[in-house]
C-alpha cells in the first residue's frame, strides 16, 4: 500500500498537534480517501489560512491568470501567492500569526509546472521571516525518470526556475532539499515521508489521480504533457479548449494527416496511437476555428517518450508547413527558449540529433539529485 504524508494522521498529530499554521494546497491536496487535506488538518491544528498558486485553491482560473482572494471550508482565508506576473510575497500578518507554514501540493514532476517556481519562491519567504517549512509528501506521478536536458541559466524564468532536466525524477520534499543546498537558503525544513513508494509511475500504483491543474485532469494528460506542454511555444493549438488539452495538437493550416504518416515511420512514435481529428477550440489559440488535428493516446506507458515524440512532430511541421511559427512572450522572449532552453530549438528544427545532449544531461543530474533522494 501507498501512503502519502496525509494519511499518516498519527505522523501528523505528533508533528503539528495544537500549531498555527498557513497551509499551501489547493483542490488536488487530499488523502487516500478523497478528504482535503484542509478537513484532515482542521481537527490537528489551527489552520489560520490557505495558500495558493496558479489556477488558484479551486484550480478554476487558466493558465497565467490572476488569481484573487477567496474564502471557502468554515471561512478559512484563501491568499494568492500568485498573480499574472509571477510570484507575490506572503502578507506580513501571516507571517506573524504562524509557527510554520505547511505544503501540500500534488504536482507532476515537471519543469516548467510552476508549482515548483512557487515552492522556491515560499522558501525564500520562510527564510527571510524565519519560519518553518514543513512539507507533506506526495509522489512523483511520473516517477524517477529523468527526461530531457537541464535548463541553462540563461533560460530560468517562472516556468522554468533551476537548472534541471524536464522530468527531474525527485518529490516535492526532495526537491525542496535540492532547492535548499543549491541556492544556500537559510530555511529550516521538515516534513513527513511517502510509505511504500518505490519510484513507480503513479498509474502504477493503487493511487487515484485527481486533476492537478483545468488542463490536466487524468493521468494520461500529465504523461504526454511532458512533452507536448512543448507545443505552447508555437502557434500550434495545444488542444485548450477541447475536450483533451495536450492530447490533441493542430491547426486550421496543418495537414493533419501527412503529419500522421511521417510520424507512424519513425521510433519516436513507438508506445503512442496517434489518430486524426477534425475539432474547433472553444478558446485559446484557433478559437472556433476548424482544426486539422492529431489526437495522442498511450498505448504502452514503458516505451512511450512523449519529449521525443513532441520533437519530433515539431520538426515535421516546420519541415511541411509554412504557417508555423514561433510565438514571443510580452517582452518578446521565444517563449519555447524558456521551456526548453535557448538555441535548443534550431537545432531541432535543422533535424539536428540532440538525444546524446540529452543523455548527458540526465546522467549528470541523477548523479547530483540522487544524493536527496528519501526513497
Amino acid at each position: 500500500m501507498l501512503f502519502y504524508a496525509i494519511d499518516q494522521v498519527n505522523r501528523l498529530k505528533e508533528k503539528l498537534n495544537g500549531k498555527t499554521i498557513a497551509l499551501a494546497a489547493n483542490f488536488a491536496s487530499v488523502d487516500a480517501d478523497g478528504r482535503s487535506s484542509v478537513v484532515v488538518l482542521k481537527d490537528i491544528c489551527n489552520i489560520h489560512c490557505l495558500l495558493s498558486f496558479e489556477h488558484g485553491f479551486s484550480m478554476k482560473a487558466g493558465a497565467g491568470e490572476n488569481v484573487r482572494e477567496e474564502c471557502l471550508i468554515d471561512g478559512i482565508k484563501v491568499i494568492s501567492l500568485y498573480s499574472d506576473e509571477g510570484s507575490v510575497a506572503i502578507p506580513g500578518n501571516v507571517k506573524e500569526a504562524v509557527d510554520c507554514v505547511v505544503y501540500d501540493i500534488q504536482d507532476l514532476g515537471l519543469r516548467f509546472y510552476t508549482y515548483i517556481s512557487s515552492l522556491l519562491c515560499l522558501m525564500r519567504e520562510c527564510a527571510a521571516c524565519r519560519i518553518p517549512l514543513f512539507i507533506l509528501d506526495r509522489m512523483n506521478p511520473l516517477g524517477r525518470k529523468i527526461r530531457g536536458n537541464i535548463l541553462g541559466k540563461d533560460s530560468l524564468s517562472f516556468v522554468g526556475p533551476a537548472c534541471i532536466p524536464i522530468r527531474y525524477g525527485m518529490t516535492p520534499f526532495e526537491l525542496a532539499l535540492w532547492y535548499r543546498d543549491e541556492f544556500n537558503i537559510d530555511v529550516e525544513i521538515d516534513g513527513i515521508k511517502i510509505l511504500g513508494w518505490r519510484g513507480e509511475l503513479q498509474i502504477d500504483t493503487n493511487r487515484k489521480f485527481y486533476p492537478t491543474s483545468p488542463s490536466v485532469k487524468d493521468f494520461e494528460t500529465a504523461f504526454i504533457y511532458s512533452g507536448t506542454c512543448l507545443i505552447e511555444g508555437t502557434n500550434l493549438s495545444e488542444g485548450r479548449g477541447t475536450s483533451s488539452p495536450f492530447r490533441i495538437i493542430g491547426a486550421p493550416w496543418l495537414d493533419a494527416e501527412k503529419i500522421k504518416q511521417e510520424l507512424s515511420c519513425l521510433k519516436s512514435s513507438e508506445g503512442f496511437c496517434i489518430d486524426t481529428v477534425s475539432v474547433v477550440p472553444s478558446c485559446g489559440k484557433w478559437k472556433s476555428e476548424d482544426c486539422s488535428c492529431l489526437r495522442i493516446s498511450v498505448d504502452d506507458y514503458s516505451i512511450a517518450d512523449p519529449l521525443s515524440l513532441t520533437l519530433t512532430l515539431i520538426y515535421l511541421c516546420f519541415k511541411n508547413c509554412a504557417d508555423i511559427q514561433l510565438v514571443r512572450t510580452k517582452d518578446s522572449c521565444l517563449f519555447i527558449d524558456r521551456l526548453l532552453g535557448k538555441n535548443m530549438i534550431e537545432r531541432i528544427i535543422a533535424g539536428h540529433d540532440i538525444e546524446p545532449l540529452f543523455k548527458r544531461d540526465e546522467e549528470m543530474f541523477l548523479e547530483q539529485s540522487s544524493r536527496y533522494y528519501l526513497y
